[in-house]
């Protein structure tokens, strides 16, 4: 996946205006954590330097391995690095046993307001 990804460079079907280049670039950054490949990982680090993403994308990914313990943490780390409104934002969680989906909107993971005071994400 990540080859196919990064091979498709510069991306055609991702126009250079809009959000949704920048955001197939961060994703694909945590595609070349995932491989072992080291052509991968050089062409992925190129594309991304060519895009001017390069050091967006390490702190992206270097988030986003410190909060995979905690799902609703990684959404909101993720939704504020691809400037997803938080309204559009669900926890969505799938029950393999039962196979049964639920689905919530999206709560702060910041319990405490002065955090959130503290962090600039309430005026």
């Amino acid at each position: 996946m990540a080859r196919k990804n990064w091979e498709a460079y510069p991306w055609p079907d991702y126009p250079s205006t809009g959000g949704n280049r920048r955001v197939h670039a961060l994703r694909g950054k945590l595609e070349i954590d995932l491989t072992d490949d080291p052509t991968i990982h050089q062409l992925g680090r190129e594309c991304l330097r060519l895009e001017g993403l390069e050091g967006e994308a390490d702190r992206f990914s270097t988030r986003a391995k410190e909060l995979v313990h905690s799902k609703p943490r990684l959404v909101a780390c993720t939704a504020r690095f691809f400037k997803t409104p938080r309204h559009l934002t669900r926890l969505v969680y799938f029950d393999v046993r039962r196979g049964e989906e639920r689905s919530e909107r999206f709560r702060s993971a910041n319990r405490c307001p002065l955090h959130a005071l503290a962090h600039g994400l309430i005026a």
